[in-house]
């Protein structure tokens, strides 16, 4: 019996109220999370000058970047451990190299998505 089996059946998302809670949060943190980027970009431009607003708002990311990467790059390997605990002895490696070959092209996806999108630029 796999992991899968043992797992109780989720409810649909009408009646999920957790769910739907952590849906509406998360999206009003997103939004929030919007709110202050352009909060930041117009109090630079306005309080220095756009130049400035090019400078400080790349800066205030890095952190978030750092971290980013960091949590990343401990995920991996997280992942594979727990997927090398539940699956079953003969699908272990076939399981944990899917797993890894799904992370990469999504990365690459990602990365091919984010320098072909359009840029907002002024004219």
């Amino acid at each position: 019996m796999s992991v899968v089996d043992r797992l109780p059946e989720a409810p649909p998302l009408r009646r999920d109220t957790m769910a739907r809670s952590w849906l509406g949060l998360r999206a009003l943190s997103d939004a929030g999370d919007q709110v202050w980027t352009i909060a930041l970009a117009w109090t630079a431009v306005h309080v220095a000058s756009p130049a400035a607003a090019g400078l400080v708002v790349p800066v205030a990311f890095q952190p978030a970047i750092v971290v980013l990467s960091f949590l990343t790059g401990l995920m991996f390997p997280l992942r594979a451990a727990s997927i090398q605990r539940a699956a079953a002895d003969g699908v272990r490696a076939r399981a944990a190299s899917l797993a890894s070959a799904c992370d990469k092209v999504l990365a690459t996806v990602a990365l091919l998505v984010a320098g072909v999108a359009p840029r907002g630029r002024s004219r």
